[in-house]
């Protein structure tokens, strides 16, 4: 990872966001709210609610690398606190990479809680994509969740992604074969 962090080119204008997910099941919907900037220079820092866990305010922050070409690449190291229902420290990545028509985004978390260290767990989220047009694209989708001193558990989903200028709507399904399927609708909006 330090060798392709020295290799980037420094962000050239700022950028922000607004993000909202719903994860939805048979039996309950869970709201989970985003925001986040990074500065000219690639500072980077976000909050969330609901996301470590229910009731529960996380602030991560870090700094951006990237590089755009035809193969492009965003990678930003963070690390932040978590408080709540569940109080403690995490540190993560998000790292995202483009060629042509194929995207793969990863984003990874470790959080350890202050309180219990039974309640310590990491957190992974990959998505493999295809752009089928300029506003549309499909794909594949993983999420692998590893809890202290637990067995883990893996998730496979699918998703579809509509883009209209800075707004897009993804929208997943995981476990589509199975009972414990469930599905998560997003909205963002991405100011430049």
């Amino acid at each position: 990872m330090t060798a392709f962090v020295w290799w980037h080119e420094a962000t050239a204008q700022f950028k922000a966001g607004l993000e909202q997910y719903y994860f939805m099941n048979n039996n309950t919907i869970a709201i989970n709210p985003k925001a986040w900037y990074q500065s000219k220079s690639g500072w980077y820092v976000e909050g969330r609610y609901n996301y470590e866990a229910i009731k529960t305010f996380s602030i991560m922050a870090g700094k951006t690398f990237d590089h755009k070409s035809i193969f492009s690449y965003s990678v930003t190291p963070l690390a932040g606190a978590v408080t709540g229902k569940f109080n403690g420290v995490a540190i993560g990545s998000e790292a995202s990479m483009d060629y042509k028509k194929i995207s793969f985004s990863l984003q990874t978390q470790y959080t350890v809680s202050i309180e219990n260290r039974n309640l310590n767990f990491m957190y992974t989220w990959a998505d493999l994509g295809y752009s089928l047009s300029q506003t549309l694209s499909a794909g594949i989708s993983l999420q692998q969740t590893n809890c202290y001193h637990s067995k883990g558990q893996s998730e496979a989903g699918l998703f579809l992604m509509a883009s209209f200028g800075k707004w897009e709507l993804p929208v997943y399904i995981f476990n589509p074969v199975d009972k414990e399927r469930y599905s998560v609708l997003g909205l963002t909006l991405n100011l430049q």
